[in-house]
């Protein structure tokens, strides 16, 4: 067999490009943790069970806890998705109502899918072509009439801009709602002040944090975290090894541990040295005639987000990558993203800006601007209701007015703009390739 996917990968880690996307160790893991094929281990004497740990891997993760400031961490090898379903199936019973942000993660709806939950959305705010965050203008009211077992909410979003996650927390504790942190991008909020504030400093209840994406974990590596007295601790582990691998692998489980221990050794330091950069880079970003740069004000600075002009993100992504060996995290088809960490050294900033502005100096025409886009598609059923309904391939051009099957999730950052149970919007056909699935209406 040809070992394509091998050689892919080989080719990638022979060009040494210059890395501005996940995972946060920017492949320099050799300052981190030293970690090699031989650490692949199974469970047996010394090496303890990630489900039923007794020992070192129990001591590890309460050292984890310590470091992180919560009253209690797990190390989770199925990622922030399998940390949030397991956080929404820990906190809820089927048909109860469960209030989410409308940018979730497309893993919380497949929470409400798993329990059979009947979903309510927390509007989001769109300004200037951004997703920014929710609006909470009517929050508590929303709280007050239904009661919902459960909120779940994005902290920071995909861009970098928080919530008054304390605000959400006091509403949250004040109707006995469980609160419920998807901070899959703000694993490094705790460990400077120069940053939005973590939930887990907040009080909110479950903290779920990426290891791989803003701190060095692996590709997988992912924390549940527990921050409040309202969490049955034991309840919600056997709900993560409800939806955990009985087969976790050691590499990723260490690589929770060594993210966990460098931020404690060194991550403060290296974190206030990339913001520092990161500004930097934002500020001279501004002064390039035909660029754009997003401010980083109220918001996570490590998100560098700009545009050229007479240049659309993608052909700006695609250009970053082949011309200037720079690998940016996305785009949006209109602004580049350029995620920074930890791990990012100077040098890369510098190489970044001297690329951008060999890329405006030639740019003309205007600058493309992104649409406030969110068409809120009209819900006709639950998403588990949709989800268990037989369903039909139908070209795009016949599924407006049709009820989806499935999700539409631009990805990154994997952000539903159609859930099951939703009604296909002319609006939506942007993100339609082709097909797409829809409930068949003579099942």
């Amino acid at each position: 067999m040809k070992r394509e996917l091998y050689e892919s990968l080989r080719a990638n880690i022979k060009r040494e490009s210059v890395k501005f996307l996940m995972p946060g160790h920017k492949h320099r893991l050799d300052q981190v943790i030293d970690l090699d094929p031989s650490f692949d281990f199974t469970e047996s004497f010394g090496t303890d069970n990630l489900n039923d740990p007794q020992n070192v891997i129990k001591r590890s993760q309460m050292r984890c806890a310590n470091i992180f400031g919560t009253k209690a961490s797990f190390y989770t090898v199925n990622g922030s998705s399998g940390g949030i379903i397991a956080s929404v199936f820990y906190t809820t019973s089927p048909g109860d109502d469960i209030l989410v942000a409308r940018n979730c993660h497309i893993s919380v709806i497949r929470a409400a899918i798993i329990n059979r939950l009947k979903v309510h959305y927390i509007e989001t705010c769109f300004s200037e072509g951004f997703d920014k965050n929710i609006s909470l203008e009517s929050f508590e009211d929303q709280v007050k009439k239904i009661r919902p077992k459960a909120i779940v909410i994005t902290h920071p979003n995909y861009f970098g801009f928080p919530l008054d996650i304390e605000k959400i927390a006091k509403i949250s504790k004040n109707y006995e709602c469980t609160l419920i942190v998807d901070e899959a991008h703000g694993g490094h909020l705790h460990f400077s002040s120069d940053l939005p504030m973590s939930a887990i400093d907040a009080g909110a209840d479950i903290i779920i944090q990426s290891a791989h994406k803003m701190l060095t974990g692996l590709n997988q590596s992912a924390y549940v975290h527990v921050a409040s007295d309202r969490v049955d601790v034991d309840e919600l582990f056997r709900a993560i090894t409800t939806f955990q691998t009985t087969s976790p692998s050691y590499p990723i489980i260490a690589s929770c541990e060594g993210a966990a221990a460098f931020m404690q050794a060194q991550g403060r330091k290296r974190l206030a040295e990339n913001i520092a950069w990161a500004k930097k880079l934002t500020d001279d970003l501004k002064q390039i005639e035909n660029v754009r740069a997003l401010p980083y004000e109220n918001r996570d600075p490590l998100k560098i987000v700009f545009n050229v002009r007479g240049m659309d993100g993608e052909t700006l992504h695609k250009k970053l990558y082949e011309d200037y060996n720079i690998e940016a995290e996305m785009n949006d088809g209109v602004n580049v993203l350029l995620l920074a960490t930890l791990m990012n050294e100077e040098d890369d900033y510098a190489k970044a800006l001297d690329a951008i502005k060999d890329i405006g100096k030639n740019a003309d025409g205007e600058f493309f601007d992104k649409e406030n886009f969110f068409i809120r598609p009209k819900k006709i059923m639950e998403p588990y209701e949709a989800y268990a309904c037989k369903r039909i391939k139908i070209a795009c051009d016949e599924a407006v007015g049709r009820v989806s099957a499935d999700f539409i999730a631009p990805y990154p950052p994997g952000i539903p703009v159609l859930v099951p149970g939703e009604q296909v919007e002319d609006g939506l056909l942007k993100y339609i390739c082709k097909k797409i699935y829809v409930i068949d209406e003579r099942s």
